[in-house]
């Protein structure tokens, strides 16, 4: 039974165990996948990749075959990738039930170690056949040696050599001691890779003469894998090079069949060494277990088999909630159309509904205009006569009121004249109180010793509203002399200077306090208050850094309550 399942860019069908990426139509050639049908054994699969589509982004199922990393769709997007295939937001359930089905592929080919690798070498993959190839040398020919540092490993290159070296406290906590591994790179016959993320390591799984690839049941089992390296995120590059290379090499091999079985055994690889040596004590308990009676553990072709037909059984599952998936968008579609032409038909009879409704009302509009104009024309001549006579009444009237603003008009300039030298008066008045009481309070500030000082602004300070007012000066202050809270919540750091007049204060005295203010007395506001001036260099930098400077006039103004408070 043939399975198609169309997307926005491409098709994919799934013909018994081969799965054919179909691309025709304008969007794949504006893809550039113009490489005709490609059709590749379903045990080649080893990864899936998807987005769901939603309804303003197109989603995407990225496809790996042969063990080979998918490909970063950030750097290149999904529509130039050839083993990517978009799908729309109205293909989503197309969509999920092929992301399923392939996903359970994978899952299958992994559970009964399907060699991927060689399928997909073997199946000629149109793709294979367009893409530049790193340059891969055929066993026995020389070439400079690369070394590919992973976690607990290195992988050397050294022309038709590989060689595998664990050094270091990973490698013995891993228990791999027997040295450097050189093996032929004609002796490589599979590979398996898991990419690193940012919270697991990856590693690549190497196999040689043709044995088969170890079960890793879990990550925390590959370190113990002697054939196996582990490689972390950072190494993700390293990795991805290597396995490319080491892939190549695989199919290289297969295309020139080259007895890998025998260039191993002749490698002299200390691993079969090892294993050579403890053949011995496993013959002994291979003995020990023909007495034995069979144990759960005997049975496992059995199980395996078992296992195998549950797989054909859930695949069979699959098939059948794919093909009930299709039945039921099908019917959704018919229902969608059936809806909306019946809603099409129900809005074009009310369009002429009111179609007839308004040429009906605009009639009536046109006779009611007519009646209005007639009877409006009456109305205009008798209102052309009571016009003229208010008019007469209006000149009347305007010549009266005219006369009466005119009076109006005389009268308030000279009350607003009176009113504006009151105001004169009353702000000289006011101005010489404020200079009078300023010039008291200052005096008074300039008879004060420096404690005194502190003293009358930590006053000052409560009488305005300030709460905790406190002073904080002597020995290490650190600039600080007062310390309160604001009306509206600020912590407030005061510097007191209780100057001559002739004393003025520079801008060494700003840094200061815009160095300690905020660090050592956790401060939301810092002031300078002082009996004297400051210069024009510290009045600059306290605006650069938002310091408060309050000279002698602003200190009387807020003394006598005729100027604002520092924190205003």
């Amino acid at each position: 039974m043939v399975a198609e399942y169309v997307g926005d860019n491409g098709v994919i069908m799934i013909d018994g165990p081969d799965l054919t990426l179909s691309r025709t139509g304008a969007k794949a050639r504006l893809s550039g996948h113009l490489m005709g049908d490609r059709v590749i054994p379903l045990a080649a699969l080893t990864g899936v990749v998807v987005s769901e589509p939603t309804p303003t982004t197109h989603g995407h199922l990225q496809l790996a075959f042969g063990g080979r990393p998918l490909v970063d769709l950030r750097h290149q997007g999904a529509v130039k990738d050839p083993n990517t295939v978009l799908f729309t937001f109205g293909q989503r359930a197309v969509f999920a039930a092929l992301a399923g089905y392939l996903a359970h592929c994978v899952a299958t080919n992994r559970a009964h170690r399907v060699d991927s690798v060689g399928a997909y070498a073997s199946a000629g993959d149109p793709l294979m056949q367009t893409q530049v190839r790193p340059a891969a040398p055929r066993p026995g020919v020389a070439g400079a040696a690369a070394t590919y540092t992973g976690y607990n490993g290195a992988v050397t290159i050294d022309g038709p050599d590989l060689t595998v070296s664990r050094t270091g406290l990973k490698a013995r906590l891993s228990g791999h001691l027997m040295g450097d591994r050189v093996i032929p790179l004609a002796a490589l016959t599979g590979l398996d890779v898991r990419q690193p993320t940012v919270v697991t390591n990856g590693y690549l799984q190497l196999a040689f003469g043709g044995a088969p690839l170890a079960v890793l049941s879990h990550l925390g089992a590959a370190p113990g894998d002697p054939n196996t390296i582990l490689f972390t995120h950072g190494q993700r590059a390293v990795l991805t090079a290597l396995a490319g290379y080491l892939a190549h090499c695989v199919a290289t091999n297969r295309a020139h069949g080259i007895d890998s079985a025998r260039v191993y055994a002749a490698a002299a690889d200390p691993l079969i060494l090892a294993r050579r040596k403890a053949a011995p004590k496993r013959e002994e308990v291979a003995a020990a277990a023909e007495t034995r009676q069979p144990t759960p553990a005997d049975r496992g072709a059995a199980d395996r088999a078992a296992e195998d037909e549950r797989h054909r059984a859930e695949l069979a599952a699959v098939q059948r909630r794919l093909r009930a998936v299709e039945e039921e968008l099908a019917a959704q579609q018919a229902a969608e159309r059936s809806a909306t032409e019946a809603a099409e038909a129900a809005a074009a009879e009310q369009a002429a509904i009111a179609q007839a409704e308004a040429e009906r009302a605009a009639a009536e509009e046109r006779r009611r205009v007519r009646e209005a104009g007639r009877a409006a024309q009456l109305a205009a001549a008798e209102e052309r006569r009571l016009e003229r006579a208010a008019e007469a009444e209006r000149l009347r009237i305007s010549a009266a009121v005219a006369e009466e603003r005119r009076k109006i008009f005389w009268a308030e300039r000279e009350a607003e004249r009176a009113a504006a030298d009151e105001r004169r008066r009353v702000r000289a008045a006011e101005a010489k109180a404020q200079l009078e009481a300023r010039a008291r309070e200052i005096a008074t500030y300039d008879g004060m010793s420096g404690t005194e000082f502190e003293r009358a602004l930590e006053y000052l300070c409560k009488r305005d509203g300030c709460t905790g007012a406190r002073v904080v000066g002597g020995t290490g202050d650190l600039g600080a002399d007062v310390i309160a809270t604001t009306p509206d919540g600020r912590r407030m750091v005061i510097q007191a200077k209780r100057y001559a007049v002739t004393n003025t204060i520079g801008s060494q005295v700003v840094q200061v306090l815009n160095g300690t203010y905020r660090d050592a007395h956790r401060g939301d506001l810092g002031v300078i208050i002082t009996t004297s001036t400051f210069t024009a260099p510290a009045k600059d930098f306290a605006a650069t850094v938002g310091i408060k400077l309050i000279d002698r006039k602003a200190l009387a103004a807020w003394a006598s309550e005729t100027g604002p408070a520092p924190w205003e």
